[in-house]
């Protein structure tokens, strides 16, 4: 018996749907900032090298969401994306970070002071490869995003070679998560020049809870900090943590395991310093703090 014409469409229906319902999600991938992008904004498709923008615009996750877009910048400055026309975010785009790669790379200009928020997830890092030449700027705001009871890490990241290729970080970043749990922002890499957090992180958003280190200094290279900052620890393991200001480090206790810890005519608002393993502090001029 021939199967009727009304038959043979609703299988030809189901096995459509069959096929819809195999293929995976489709998500927003990892893409490259062009050399000759459109214009300075963040989400024009044509400013990336596959078309569209990496990461989620708002409104697309939630706290369980986990997103692996990282946006890469590789070329060299053209109208766009320098420190005349830097680049400016969309307001809570959520993606896992950004990549400064090769020779190539000009020097860029990630967001404006006081602009649009970003929400970068939990695990994901802003770094500087090796080979790049010219110093980085991401002056965006930053909240990290976090799976709930999870306490996320997030760094910031310096392996440039050439010591003048430093990161500076100018935005506000937020001490508490998205689920309101503490944040750990970690300053690495091996980059020895004057990478600086000139920015300010905030409680605007909470404290942040759950036990954590709001400030861990890692990596064999420098960053230098300024500013009146709400950090409810510090902690440095390595390399070398410099305070500009009085309260760039808070006012709460500060660990020196490793590495130096390093002031020059300040006197430290921080309620103690404690000194352990090969932990140094350096105090030059007219300086002051409370050692255990």
């Amino acid at each position: 018996m021939k199967p009727t014409h009304a038959g043979a469409a609703t299988r030809a229906t189901l096995l459509a749907c069959a096929a819809l319902c195999a293929m995976p999600a489709v998500h927003a991938a990892s893409q490259n900032w062009s050399a000759t992008p459109t214009d300075a904004l963040f989400a024009t498709g044509t400013n990336w090298s596959g078309g569209a923008a990496p990461g989620t615009a708002a409104g697309g996750y939630t706290n369980a969401t986990r997103n692996n877009d990282v946006a890469t910048f590789n070329s060299a400055i053209g109208t766009f994306g320098g420190s005349a026309n830097p680049i400016q975010t969309d307001a809570n785009r959520f993606l896992k970070g950004f990549t400064f790669d090769t020779a190539a790379a000009g020097s860029h200009v990630v967001g404006v002071t006081g602009g649009n928020q970003l929400q970068l997830d939990q695990g994901g890092v802003i770094v500087l490869n090796a080979a790049v030449l010219n110093p980085q700027t991401v002056n965006a705001d930053i909240r990290v995003r976090a799976q709930s009871s999870f306490n996320p890490t997030y760094t910031l990241r310096n392996n440039a070679t050439l010591s003048t290729a430093t990161l500076t970080v100018g935005g506000t970043l937020q001490v508490a998560c998205s689920t309101g749990r503490g944040t750990n922002w970690v300053l690495d890499g091996s980059n020895t020049g004057d990478n600086l957090f000139n920015g300010a992180f905030s409680t605007s958003a909470g404290t942040g809870s759950g036990g954590f280190t709001a400030l861990t200094k890692t990596g064999s290279g420098t960053w230098r900090v300024t500013g009146t900052n709400a950090l409810p620890s510090v902690a440095v393991n390595n390399g070398t943590l410099i305070a500009s200001s009085t309260s760039a480090l808070g006012t709460a206790g500060v660990s020196v395991s490793g590495g130096k810890l390093q002031f020059n005519n300040l006197a430290l608002a921080n309620s103690l310093v404690t000194l352990s393993g090969t932990g140094t502090v350096r105090a030059a001029g007219a300086s002051s703090v409370n050692l255990a």
